[in-house]
């Protein structure tokens, strides 16, 4: 068979708000990046005997004449309305169309009248399943594997598709995957439900082989629980695979992301490895613990002093600190602007990211706000992080997306700079001086 996989649109930061202008404006619209690996692994698991096509419809458009038997989509939330729209067209056309990822999965009753089969959670199992089913002619509607995925079996994503649009892409990351699930439970957060509430760790020799596979001068590590407290077996496996990376020498010539849900001290021996391994950049998720939100809230306490010295420490470690600020909180008001900014100059921050709160279908969030009627809309292709989607507790919607625009204006032309740079070269601290 010939499968055509699809990575759907989703909006980028300012193509919501055509008429909102600034320095660096031109930088937050029409950017476009190789997508996550999922796509990429389906493929490592596809039965050679298929054909696997790729299609990006962030860079190209979708060619409905493809004579493809199978037409596959890995969908995010803010993806979806594009995607369904797809969908409903290749169903026109009577082609069969299968759906899967994260949003798929928490609403698949929604994603069930735009496809001929859903696949929910995790689908390496399954693929191969639907695969087979297909080809017999008893597929059936919904496919969910009994058992997780063990992922020390998933082979090395095939990213040779990804590679092939190099030159479309204005942003080059390469992707990689240490470990499955998560046993937090962050209230905005899908992954315990897609992936389980228990990390399993991939093999390091597999993880080792994977980097030695990509290509471009910088890698973002998906897994962003790298900072957070460990336990002996997590940090064990975590600094025994970024000494294996080092040891590989990737680090001579590239460099890692590494992103956390909070920006933790990290522990020295784990600091070591990961700068040993190529780490460059630390990319923290900040608003989602009360240490980081006291950034936003303006309590000048011993949290916020403890951010100032942990992102001073990381740049004094070699790390450029790259924060992404989560606004519209509860407690949030019209002052988390200059209470960012002036954590920003207080912590020596030459960039950062801003995108609204966005209560996730399947989240603790979303049902709170539903229960409370603040949820204003579903249209998924606005749930792209900066549109507010949701009623504000103190202030306007208004207002909050105004903050978030001044304060992009301020960093948008060294986000711009810095993924220049990146696309021939290794980034870090001083690649902004």
């Amino acid at each position: 068979m010939k499968i055509l996989f699809i990575y759907p649109k989703f909006m980028k930061y300012l193509e919501g708000f055509p008429g909102r202008s600034f320095a660096g404006a031109e930088y937050l619209n029409g950017y476009s990046y190789p997508p996550a690996l999922a796509i990429a692994v389906l493929m490592s698991v596809t039965s050679d005997k298929h054909e696997c096509v790729f299609m990006d419809e962030n860079i190209e458009e979708i060619d409905y004449n493809t004579d493809a038997d199978v037409i596959a989509l890995s969908i995010f939330t803010p993806q979806a309305g594009f995607a369904y729209s797809i969908c409903s067209r290749f169903r026109s056309l009577g082609k069969l169309v299968v759906v899967g990822g994260v949003h798929p999965t928490v609403c698949q009753e929604e994603a069930s009248r735009y496809a001929d089969i859903v696949c929910v959670g995790e689908g390496e199992k399954a693929w191969v399943q639907i695969l087979e089913d297909i080809e017999d002619g008893t597929w059936r509607k919904v496919y969910r594997q009994e058992t997780a995925t063990d992922p020390k079996t998933i082979p090395v994503p095939k990213r040779s598709a990804y590679y092939a649009n190099t030159d479309s892409y204005t942003i080059l990351f390469d992707y990689l995957e240490l470990s499955r699930g998560c046993n937090a439970l962050c209230d905005s957060c899908v992954v315990p439900q897609v992936s389980g509430k228990e990390f399993r760790y991939k093999r390091i020799e597999k993880i080792v082989e994977d980097v030695g596979t990509m290509r471009y001068p910088m890698c973002f590590i998906t897994d962003d629980v790298v900072y957070m407290p460990q336990n002996s077996e997590s940090r064990k496996f975590l600094v025994e695979v970024f000494n294996e990376i080092g040891r590989s020498g990737y680090g001579r010539n590239h460099g890692f992301y590494i992103a956390s849900t909070a920006m933790y001290p990290p522990d020295p021996e784990l600091l070591s490895a990961m700068r040993y391994a190529g780490a460059r950049v630390s990319y923290f998720t900040l608003g989602l613990d009360p240490f980081s939100n006291s950034i936003m809230t303006g309590d000048h306490g011993r949290y916020r002093r403890m951010m100032v010295d942990q992102a001073r420490q990381l740049q004094d470690a070699g790390l450029l600190v790259y924060p992404a600020f989560h606004l519209g909180f509860d407690d949030h008001t019209c002052a988390i602007k200059e209470n960012i900014l002036e954590f920003c100059r207080e912590a020596d921050l030459s960039l950062a990211q801003f995108c609204m709160r966005m209560p996730w279908p399947g989240t603790i969030m979303w049902k709170r706000l539903n229960d409370e009627g603040r949820i204003l809309h579903t249209d998924w292709k606005r749930y792209y992080g900066s549109s507010v989607v949701f009623v504000p507790k103190k202030m306007t919607a208004e207002q909050l997306e105004g903050i978030a625009a001044d304060l992009w204006s301020e960093f948008s032309l060294n986000f711009h700079k810095l993924y220049k740079i990146q696309r021939t070269e290794v980034v870090g601290i001083g690649s902004l001086d």
